[in-house]
This record gives structure tokens, sequence and C-alpha cells, in this order.
């Protein structure tokens, strides 16, 4: 008996004093979700930074050719987009690079080149409106190259 009252009588005693330790505060207060969001959101941003970066500078080389296509250094033009090509090849970029190269070349009145570089959009790509692009200026290329015919049959093709 003394046992059991000595039992009841240290529980008693420990339930006074667990009631005056201070309490934990809950794990997932909005504070702590806070703080992590946030810990979270810059540890993204430090580290995909480099991960955007290509696409930036692809961006700013575009850019920089359609910069120079506009001022009308089509030599330029020319040497930059192709450099382009090269060094982004998977870009969704290069077929705008390609109808840069185009219309620099229909700009210097090589018109074979041109046809070339149109006709090799036009049949590598199935729609878009790059593509669209293209034709209109392979049958502008005709036009000037005086192959009135072929200009007819690719302007019929374009408004198709």
């Amino acid at each position: 008996m003394n046992q059991i009252k000595a039992a009841l009588e240290a529980r008693i005693f420990l339930g006074r004093c667990k009631s005056r330790l201070p309490r934990k505060k809950p794990r997932f207060s909005a504070a702590n979700v806070y703080l992590s969001f946030w810990i979270i959101l810059i540890t993204l941003v430090i580290f995909a930074r480099p991960i955007f970066a290509e696409g930036a500078d692809e961006k700013k080389d575009l850019m920089s050719i359609q910069q120079a296509f506009k001022d009308g250094f089509f030599d330029v033009v020319m040497t930059q987009a192709q450099q382009f090509i090269e060094k982004y090849p998977g870009s969704i970029d290069g077929n705008e690079a390609l109808l840069l190269i185009g219309q620099a070349t229909l700009n210097l009145q090589n018109f074979p080149k041109a046809i070339e570089v149109f006709e090799s959009i036009v049949n590598n790509m199935t729609e878009g409106s790059v593509r669209e692009e293209a034709m209109y200026w392979m049958a502008e290329t005709y036009f000037k190259a005086r192959d009135y015919p072929s200009a007819i049959k690719a302007y019929s093709e374009f408004i198709e």
C-alpha cells in the first residue's frame, strides 16, 4: 500500500513539475513555414542561375545579329549567324538565325545562295512562322532574280 501511495504522490509531483516547464513550440508554425519557404526559394535562385545563363547568352547573341541586320551589316550577319548556329546547335532560335542568313544573302544579291537557304528552311520545317517567312522570302528572291515563273509558283505556295 505504501508503494501505491508513493507512486501516486510521485505522479502528482511530476504533473505539477511538468506544468511549470515551458511548453515546446509546435514544429510547423507559420513562422517556420515562412522561413523555410524563403530559404528554399533563395537556394533555388542561387543554384538555378547557371542553368538559365546560357539561354540569356543565346538571346543576347541573337539580338546582336538582328541589330546588325537592321543596321545593314549583312556580311557580319552572315558570319555571326553561322557562328550562332554552330554554338547553339539545338537552339529553337537556330531557324531564326538561318532566316537572317538568307535575308542577308538576299540583300547582298547572291540570289542562288539565298534561295538555297530559304529552301532548306522550308524543307526542314513542317510548320511555324519561320517557315512561312522563309516561303515569302524565297518568293521575293525569285522575283528580285527576275525568275518570274518560279516567283509566281513560290507566291502561290505561300498563299496556300
